[in-house]
């Protein structure tokens, strides 16, 4: 007990120096004395506090320390209170007998000397204290004991939290995981597109740059080619003209033939380069076919030899049709020529002049040559 919790100590006598005395005897001991002067105060004073020990006198006026005691002792939380009967007169067994068996711990027959009672009282108060600090540690242990159960529940609620907190942290960086993983696979698909696309496109360009060089080589070439090819037909021409018109031992056949030769060499490389022209962009427009095989009878006529009667027959309105004309003029050019080498009679070549062999050519249509026997 600290010096504020001092213990109660009830003095319960009908006579003022009879209480007056008590007082003086346990002031020594430092404790809260109170002062009742009827048995009905007493229970009421039982009632407000709690007592370390009950001082009280048998012999009283309305009720006496023995009903008194008995009705301290019905309430539940008086019951263990130590009571200590205090009497002048009647120290007879059956007095002492009776007050024990209302509930006291001793019987003090007056005078009593002060040093016993006070050695007594002080004995219970000594007891009171030691119960009431007991007490006041068992109702601190039960109070450690709560604040532990709700600090413990308090910490498995934390760590339940923290525990779903965890969990919950962990499904979003899986998920953010997840997420970041497929945005790079994304990323990467992208990448990888784009750079097909740029080799794509690099490819697309230098095949473009490539076209466009073989458009304009093929354009020169098939120009080149094609007023060429027009002045080789012409000297072949001549050239078997002229050797159907000389004998075998005429001493220029020889250099005329070399001609021959060198002109039909030089009309396979035009041909040649015609056809690498035709590989290239072309050019359609609207073109008018009998004007187009119209202008190219001079040149057949030269293509397929003197010696061939070339006869061109033309239905009236063949009308406008939009192709590539040096396409038109080769194709037409070529049947002839297949027409020529088709006949019976071979190549017409060098017949004597004498009596020339007299075939005939027939084109029909616009596109269409067709070479006879006569």
């Amino acid at each position: 007990m600290t010096a504020e919790a001092k213990a109660n100590i009830l003095l319960v006598d009908d006579r003022p120096d009879s209480l007056l005395a008590l007082e003086a005897i346990l002031a020594e001991l430092g404790q809260n004395l109170v002062k009742a002067d009827s048995g009905r105060q007493a229970l009421r004073c039982v009632l407000e506090q709690d007592f370390a020990v009950i001082l009280l006198d048998v012999h009283m006026p309305g009720m006496n320390g023995f009903e008194t005691a008995s009705l301290i002792r019905e309430r539940e939380r008086s019951k263990h209170t130590p009571i200590v009967f205090l009497t002048a007169s009647d120290p007879s067994e059956l007095a002492v007998f009776r007050g024990y068996s209302v509930g006291a711990v001793d019987y003090l027959v007056k005078p009593f000397a002060p040093g016993i009672l006070k050695s007594k009282v002080a004995v219970f108060v000594d007891l009171f204290q030691m119960r009431e600090k007991a007490r006041q540690q068992t109702e601190q242990l039960a109070a450690i004991n709560q604040n532990l159960e709700r600090e413990n529940a308090e910490r498995k609620r934390a760590e339940e939290e923290l525990r779903r907190s965890h969990d919950e942290l962990e499904r979003r960086v899986q998920e953010r995981t997840a997420e970041l993983a497929k945005a790079n696979e994304a990323l990467q698909a992208e990448l990888a597109e784009r750079e097909r696309m740029e080799k794509e496109k690099t490819n697309i360009e230098q095949q473009l740059r490539q076209a466009h060089k073989m458009e304009a080589i093929g354009k020169l070439a098939g120009g080149v080619a094609h007023d060429f090819n027009n002045l080789v037909t012409i000297i072949t021409g001549y050239s078997d003209m002229l050797l159907s018109r000389i004998g075998p031992e005429n001493s220029t056949r020889r250099e005329l033939e070399q001609i021959k030769k060198a002109g039909d060499r030089a009309h396979s490389l035009t041909r040649q380069l015609l056809a690498f022209s035709r590989r290239q962009m072309l050019q359609p427009k609207v073109l008018d076919l009998n004007a187009v095989v119209t202008n190219l009878e001079p040149m057949l006529q030269r293509l397929i030899g003197e010696n061939i009667e070339l006869v061109i027959e033309l239905k009236p309105g063949l009308g406008q049709v939009k192709a590539d004309p040096g396409q038109i003029e080769q194709v037409i050019m070529n049947l002839a020529i297949n027409a020529r080498d088709a006949m019976p009679q071979g190549d017409p070549g060098f017949s004597s002049p004498s009596s020339p062999p007299k075939n005939r050519a027939r084109v029909r249509g616009w596109a269409s040559p067709r070479c006879t026997g006569s």
